[in-house]
């Protein structure tokens, strides 16, 4: 993992050596059908990677690391972990299938009475014209967010923004849009029951993003984060950001930790904001 800071660029990625080729394919267990963009890794280190869209995955495994557990998670499923010398071990086809069981849960009805609630933008919003801040496209898996404070409790997220500096890909590009409750201002557990896939091919400007058919209340402070989920290229997506009283976190890869990325002691954040409704007093 290599951060690059200067006054033009807040860059992230990962580079690194492999040794073995472990492939596989990821199946709901219930329908057998293939399970796009599964987050693969292992737990606290930067080794991972993203399922492809017919369910299907390549991941690089030193040598040092093959006696580690490989976890797979994905929003709405329970995760699964198997040790990865166990699955190099394998030789055929099928033994190479992970099933993934979905997770049962009871949906909560969110219900907003009209002219009964008001609005407001939450989020970080100082910009600097000499900072841009973006994730590296190598790095599939890699994920970037910001600590959003909640004013009024309970609120209903309606919509998100994320403010471009520079797009340079010239076909559209996808996404993962992904919320998390905080642990002590870090990201902990998901907010979600259904992952969240986003596309833009805005070159620059507000990338604003409808969310209220995902019904995402929240009853206090959470983490904001964008996350690549294909492999892009090298061209490049930034981001508006400046000195926000806020933290920034990121992920080089699937399932690694979290870090904290600061400036001279500085907390530097996205412009990543939200549009919630509440209750009027």
């Amino acid at each position: 993992m290599r951060i690059y800071f200067t006054l033009a660029a807040v860059y992230l990625f990962q580079s690194g050596l492999w040794a073995q080729l472990l492939t596989g394919k990821i199946m709901d267990a219930e329908t057998h059908k293939p399970l796009s963009y599964v987050n693969i890794g292992i737990p606290g280190k930067d080794k991972g990677t993203v399922a492809n869209p017919d369910g299907t995955f390549r991941l690089y495994i030193p040598a040092e690391n093959s006696s580690d557990s490989l976890r797979f998670s994905l929003i709405g499923y329970a995760s699964y972990s198997v040790m990865i010398n166990s699955l190099l071990a394998k030789t055929g086809p099928s033994d190479k299938i992970i099933y993934m069981k979905p997770k049962v849960t009871e949906l909560k009805e969110v219900t907003v009475t009209p002219g009964n609630y008001d609005k407001e933008t939450i989020g970080s919003t100082k910009r600097s014209l000499l900072l841009r801040m973006g994730i590296g496209p190598d790095s599939i898996g890699s994920e970037m967010g910001t600590v959003i404070r909640v004013k009024h409790k309970p609120s209903l997220i309606e919509s998100a923004t994320f403010n471009i500096q520079t797009n340079n890909y010239t076909k559209k590009i996808k996404l993962r849009l992904n919320f998390y409750q905080l642990n002590k201002d870090v990201p902990g557990a998901s907010l979600l029951q259904r992952p969240i896939y986003i596309e833009t091919s805005l070159k620059k400007g507000s990338w604003k993003v409808d969310l209220t058919e995902y019904n995402i209340e929240v009853n206090d402070d959470f983490f904001m984060a964008l996350e690549y989920v294909e492999n892009l290229g090298y061209q490049g997506l930034y981001f508006h950001c400046g000195y926000n009283k806020v933290p920034t976190y990121f992920k080089t890869t699937s399932q690694s930790t979290w870090k904290l990325f600061t400036n001279g002691g500085k907390y530097i954040s996205p412009n990543f904001t939200a549009e919630v409704s509440f209750a009027k007093q």
